[in-house]
């Protein structure tokens, strides 16, 4: 991250051991660590922006039909025409498929290249110095890879509104492919005390292991953790955009640029050139 944020002119600074301990002791950091704190970094409030996208796509004159599941599309004479599973269809000359982890169902390439994971995100309960992870605590990302049983990272927001909402904290889980229709939603008593023994209590002191919620999302990966974002090999007015590898939404505005570019003709102002079907299967 710190090389990335160097190339792209990110406003930002590495933090040695010494003053990561002093400055953020929320965290149980270890002699010789070290942090780049990112200072245009942030969290976005992700219900708040899907419906001020829908508002905003409405008032430009887009059709929006929510409710509904796209299972098929075919050319029919100049048109591809979309059927739903009400047995509505519609019709356009350009289709944007976008559908997470949905997508292998319309995108056919993609089906031996991509998986689907289940991913839980957990808040945990605050019981001491909640000033060390109020609303000025920066969102987190620790590489905790191989402290004790830790198997990932983990990463997390500070508390919101009140610390009795607790800290929101999870770890990316790259394996056990599942079914996005049959994936497992409920979050047991066991799943819990394994995250918090394993990923919580070594780490953030301040957290305690009554989780007050929980919630299960869904990560479509590709080789590398990179996008796909290119037209159906069988069909070239279909242009899909997928997986995201569990990084797509911070970056949907952008990619939304691109495959609007790409839908009415024009190139994309970002080089997209590293996410084609290509690129991933010649991921190693």
């Amino acid at each position: 991250m710190e090389t990335a944020a160097r190339l792209h002119g990110v406003d930002g600074e590495t933090i040695s051991s010494e003053r990561l301990r002093a400055d953020h002791p929320a965290f149980a950091t270890a002699a010789g660590d070290r942090a780049f704190l990112d200072r245009e970094g942030g969290y976005l409030m992700v219900e708040d922006c899907v419906r001020t996208e829908l508002a905003v796509a409405a008032r430009r004159g887009a059709e929006l039909q929510t409710g509904r599941r796209v299972t098929a599309f075919r050319r029919a004479g100049g048109a591809l025409t979309v059927t739903m599973d009400d047995g509505a269809t519609a019709s356009a000359t350009t289709l944007i498929v976008t559908t997470g982890p949905w997508i292998t169902e319309l995108i056919a390439p993609l089906r031996r290249r991509v998986t689907v994971t289940r991913q839980v995100l957990y808040w945990f309960e605050v019981l001491s110095h909640p000033e060390r992870l109020g609303p000025k605590t920066p969102v987190f990302i620790w590489d905790v890879t191989g402290r004790g049983h830790a198997a990932s990272d983990i990463y997390g927001f500070p508390w919101l509104g009140s610390p009795a909402n607790g800290v929101k904290i999870a770890q990316e889980v790259l394996t056990g492919e599942t079914d996005p229709d049959h994936v497992v939603r409920e979050v047991t008593a066991d799943e819990i005390e394994a995250t918090y023994e394993t990923y919580v209590r070594p780490f953030m002191p301040d957290l305690g292991p009554r989780c007050l919620r929980s919630e299960v999302c869904l990560y479509t990966n590709a080789p590398g953790g990179r996008f796909v974002i290119d037209r159906d090999p069988g069909e070239a007015n279909v242009i899909y955009a997928s997986p995201c590898s569990g990084h797509g939404f911070k970056h949907s505005p952008a990619v939304g640029e691109a495959l609007a570019a790409m839908a009415l003709g024009g190139t994309p102002r970002v080089d997209i050139s590293g996410f084609t079907l290509d690129r991933l299967a010649a991921a190693p």
